[in-house]
Order: structure tokens, then sequence, then C-alpha cells
């Protein structure tokens, strides 16, 4: 239900949203995307990554965000009435736990690592089972976390930038090898 105080958290999503357009990683990102057919977004919260550019290069239907957190995924639901998108593009999954896609699913998924940083690299052999075979999986990793083994993967390209909070990561475009 569409009350005062999710309007208003909306319309401060949106505002965040603008001021991301901004920064240089997203810019680095967006040029990279394409337009894929399919996109599994790990940790999505509110669906930053998508509403704050994508959805014009996305077609409706073909985008999931996952999180844990039911707060930002009805934020995100609300933001996808703006955006015409299926509001029941996100879901609930603790992806700690396992990515409930079939195997080959998608063709890039996104991810923020230190957000599952405790199992991230079960979470990223996960993201490896349900990228399509010529898929790409788009990985932010923060210098804070232990170094993950990427061996089923191929570096495309990655940048470093400083992030969120003042913490430096790396941006990695990877595919299947």
């Amino acid at each position: 239900m569409l009350n005062f105080k999710n309007i208003l958290l909306t319309i401060v999503r949106l505002i965040q949203l603008n001021d991301m357009q901004k920064r240089s990683w997203f810019d680095w990102f967006t040029e990279r995307v394409g337009q894929p057919d399919s996109v599994l977004d790990i940790c999505s919260a509110y669906g930053n990554w998508f509403y704050g550019l994508l959805h014009r290069k996305i077609k409706p239907g073909s985008y999931i965000g996952i999180d844990i957190n039911s707060d930002y995924l009805k934020q995100g639901s609300y933001l996808s009435l703006f955006f015409n998108h299926n509001k029941n593009c996100f879901q609930y999954v603790d992806v700690t736990k396992g990515i409930p896609f079939k195997d080959k699913t998608f063709s890039q998924v996104w991810m923020m690592s230190w957000w599952v940083s405790g199992n991230c690299q079960f979470v990223l052999d996960e993201s490896y089972r349900v990228l399509k075979k010529d898929g790409i999986l788009f990985l932010m990793v923060p210098d804070w976390l232990p170094k993950l083994t990427i061996h089923n993967f191929k570096i495309i390209e990655q940048m470093r930038f400083c992030g969120f909070d003042k913490v430096w990561c790396t941006f990695y475009m990877l595919t299947r090898a």
C-alpha cells in the first residue's frame, strides 16, 4: 500500500539514484552492461544499480533482484511502479544458503560482494552456476574482503575506484572460463 512514508522513502531513493549516476564507477558499469536478456542482481537492496539508469536498457521481466532485507525489497517494488516494471521482480533470498534458480539461467549477474562477505566464495560459486555459458558477472570487491578465488572466471576488464564510505574497491567484469 502506498502511504505517506512509502512515498517519502521512494522520493529519497530517487534522489539517491540521481546522485549515484554521477559516480565514475557507475558510468563504467553502465557502458558495459549492454542490453542483457536476463539479469540477476545479488544483494539488490531496492534495485539501486537497476533503477539508477539501467531500467532503460533492460526489458521488463528480464531483471530479478534478490536480497534478505524486506524493507529494501518493498522499496524496490514501489520504485518499479514509477518505471513500469514488474513489481514482483524483487525476491527475498538468502544467498548464503544458495541461489534458487536453475543452472545457466542468467546472461548477467551483478554482485556487490561485501554484503555477503562471510560467505562470499560460496555465493561467487553459485553465481557461476546460474550464469549462462557466455554470460558476464559484474563483481564489486572492497579491499578489506579476503581474496576470492575466481578460477572459474576469465577477467575481461577491471577498474579500481573509491566507492561508498571512502572504501577502495575493484570492479571486475568476468565471464565463464
